[in-house]
């Protein structure tokens, strides 16, 4: 039975999805929950990139082609600037070399095409809490994820997105209270006092478009 993680709608990032795009590249797309949602919506087509075999057969339910691979050996077969749009959400921080990963794949956008990424945020304020305290335990979920290779802080990000030629046009913070995850992300964004808002944001989800 394939796991709910692999099922998530992923309305942040439906929330950020870009007007007038026609082909999409979903990479690590789960179970094709967000994919479906996206062409009922319009979008045309829908091409899938997913590690989980489960979540792999019930994406090509919903997506036009859907691939299985390990992303770090997968060797792309798409057409240079063939996508108007990357969707690449919870999968950097579990590259080993993010930087080149989104130099390699910026090639298969248009001109102004779009890249849509979800990021988890280092400086969230329990990850310094734990330090604190000399903890540093990794879980199944969450920033201390066991398949987290790379971290990022809201500053990194940018500069890791301005090096693969991005330039940020929208950005929406995931307020967490606290981890393991609870549902009061109102009340974070009030405690955050906006001026502590980067202590209190879980993840970062940008859209960005390739200059």
């Amino acid at each position: 039975m394939i796991e709910n993680y692999y099922l998530s709608p992923r309305d942040d990032i439906l929330e950020l999805f870009p007007p007038l795009v026609d082909l999409v590249l979903d990479i690590g797309c789960g179970g094709g929950i967000l994919g479906k949602t996206l062409k009922e919506r319009g979008v045309k087509e829908i091409i899938g990139i997913e590690f989980n075999e489960q979540a792999v057969e019930h994406a090509k339910n919903f997506l036009d082609k859907v691939y299985q691979a390990d992303l770090e050996e997968f060797e792309p077969p798409f057409k240079e600037r063939y996508f108007d749009c990357i969707i690449c959400s919870d999968i950097l921080e579990h590259l080993k070399d993010p930087w080149n990963f989104l130099k390699k794949y910026s090639k298969f956008l248009k001109l102004n095409g779009y890249l849509l990424t979800s990021i988890p945020n280092i400086r969230y304020y329990f990850t310094i809490y734990s330090l604190l305290k000399g903890n540093w335990d990794y879980t199944s979920r969450g920033i201390f994820d066991y398949g987290h290779l790379r971290f990022f802080t809201l500053k990194s990000i940018k500069k890791l997105l301005k090096e693969a030629n991005f330039k940020i046009v929208r950005l929406k913070r995931n307020y967490r209270l606290r981890e393991p995850y609870c549902l009061h992300q109102n009340l974070a964004k009030l405690l955050s006092l906006y001026v502590f808002k980067d202590f209190f944001t879980f993840q970062y989800v940008i859209l960005a478009k390739k200059l």
